[in-house]
């Protein structure tokens, strides 16, 4: 039993990314970042009010 378990390899699970929306004047591949209330570009310092 102990030499099973030693050569046993576990499965690696990969988490999907979350899909956040990105910057309308910098473009693809500047995301904006989240905030409790306001979306907010970190590059361009582009803010969005987020809807309730």
């Amino acid at each position: 039993m102990a030499e099973e378990e030693k050569g046993a390899k576990k499965k690696k699970s990969f988490k999907a990314y979350k899909k956040r929306k990105t910057c309308p004047k910098c473009g693809a591949g500047i995301h904006l970042a989240e905030h409790e209330n306001r979306l907010s570009c970190g590059k361009c310092g582009y803010m969005e009010m987020k809807k309730d």
